[in-house]
């Protein structure tokens, strides 16, 4: 079923939303990214996958019923178990235009090298290769960049009980040899450097194929898995983004609506939003994403062939 026909009548006017303007341009955007979405959540129930929107997206289906006016994004999360599955049922079940990208499918590209990582990051998206969506204008066209949704795995954090500092500050310093390597290297070259990976595995690990440095990342990840009290986007743990989040916020499912249309999102999602925003009712305006390059009806190729 085509996306308009799940929207209301008057959804593409443009209006005015909490003191700002809303633009035909950004309704056609948010119209592809609900494309995108409604794609993911059919596949997802066909294959028993839980999923929960979430941060700006889970902001704006309960305080607007849809978007945030002045966002511009989609964001779910999936337990690293559901994450993983995805991975495959995604890749396989997904139709043109849609497709699934990761730090496999990029790093898999025989034009992309080794020293793009501090442009990537560790989780996935969906996209709609018809569209454009640029964040990477230096990026080899072989990697796409159209309109998509974030897709992020919800791992074990730190609670000192089943996951310990030590255990994050392990994943961290790999992180650190995929994301922050010169970081890094900088931090090693000083005097009696301290760390929990002996300094010259360090040394030795950045040595080893980016791909291979992200496998064994991902992997203690799913090593951990299920054992905490408390669970974190790891991307946001290790920068210290927002606080993490109680593993039973997460127990039981429920839906909201996002411009009428039912999604998935935790049972407890008032805690969760309250443990990143403790006023998240009251609106506050914020810039969009570093996205140069917007348009939900020419492709991403058009632009970076140029």
């Amino acid at each position: 079923m085509g996306i308009d026909k799940l929207l209301r009548k008057n959804f593409y006017e443009e209006e005015i939303i909490c003191d700002y303007k809303v633009t035909e341009l950004r309704k056609r955007i948010w119209s592809r990214e609900l494309e995108i979405l409604v794609e993911f959540d059919r596949i997802c129930k066909e294959n028993d996958l839980k999923y929960y929107i979430t941060y700006g997206t889970l902001l704006g289906a309960v305080r607007h019923k849809g978007f945030i006016p002045w966002d511009d994004d989609v964001d779910v999360e999936m337990f690293r178990p559901d994450y993983e599955r995805a991975k495959a049922i995604m890749q396989s079940e997904l139709k043109p235009p849609f497709c699934w990208q990761d730090m496999y499918t990029i790093l898999e590209d025989p034009n992309v090298g080794d020293d793009v990582a501090v442009k990537l990051h560790p989780f996935a998206k969906i996209m709609n290769v018809e569209t454009a969506a640029i964040e990477l204008s230096d990026m080899p066209v072989s990697v796409k960049q159209g309109i998509y949704i974030d897709i992020f795995p919800l791992d074990d954090a730190k609670d000192d009980i089943g996951f310990s500092a030590e255990m994050l500050e392990l994943q961290k310093e790999v992180y650190y040899t995929i994301f922050a390597e010169n970081e890094l290297k900088r931090q090693l070259s000083q005097e009696h450097p301290q760390t929990v990976i002996p300094y010259e595995d360090l040394w030795k690990l950045m040595e080893m194929p980016l791909i291979e440095r992200f496998r064994m990342f991902e992997n203690l990840a799913k090593t951990y898995a299920g054992k905490s009290t408390l669970v974190h986007n790891k991307f946001y743990e290790i920068k210290k983004s927002f606080p993490s989040f109680k593993r039973e916020w997460y127990d039981e499912i429920t839906t909201l609506p996002i411009e009428g249309i039912d999604f998935m999102a935790a049972g407890e999602y008032d805690k969760i939003l309250r443990n990143i925003w403790p006023d998240y009712m009251t609106p506050v305006v914020y810039g969009g994403h570093d996205v140069s390059v917007f348009d939900p009806d020419r492709s991403y190729r058009e632009y970076l062939k140029k």
